[in-house]
């Protein structure tokens, strides 16, 4: 197409924006079959997009495409698969932020216009009481010299967490 010309650095470049097209039509093709509920493997063994599809880079032919990438017996991932595997390196500070966020939008439009975290007091709070019998401070002779006439131990624990 270009070769003709004799000038490497125009090669190079058509070289370039050829593998760049063609990576863009892959991933088309696998977001396609991804949003359709298949299946993708991780590492691919061969291109599901030919060089003779990039000008006819359609949305039928990229559905056509992505229906016809099948398990190659290799590692496959689902599209919840990629988006675990994407929230886990995620910084989870961030994610709480971006939901809260997602909340607070959906309390506005549904009930409030003016509802803010950051007008809100948010934590929770617990106390056990357990009582623990005894097992030798039970006996007569214990109680005579400790004066006390319990049936066990009684504990509290209280716990409280806010942010």
């Amino acid at each position: 197409m270009v070769g003709f010309t004799g000038l490497p650095i125009l090669i190079s470049i058509t070289q370039v924006l050829i593998l760049i097209l063609w990576t863009f039509a892959e991933a088309l093709a696998d977001t396609c079959a991804l949003l359709k509920g298949r299946e993708v493997p991780i590492i691919k063994k061969e291109a599901v997009m030919k060089l003779n599809d990039l000008p006819l880079l359609t949305r039928d032919n990229i559905e056509k495409k992505a229906l016809t990438i099948s398990d190659t017996g290799g590692m496959t991932l689902s599209y919840h698969g990629y988006l675990s595997i994407l929230l886990l390196f995620a910084n989870q500070t961030r994610l709480i932020y971006r939901s809260m966020d997602l909340i607070e939008e959906n309390l506005n439009l549904r009930y409030k216009d003016s509802f803010s975290f950051q007008n809100c007091l948010y934590g929770f709070e617990t106390e056990a009481q357990y009582l623990i019998r005894s097992k030798f401070t039970g006996f007569p002779f214990v109680q005579k010299y400790s004066g006390k006439h319990a049936l066990g131990f009684q504990y509290k624990a209280k716990a409280a967490y806010s942010y």
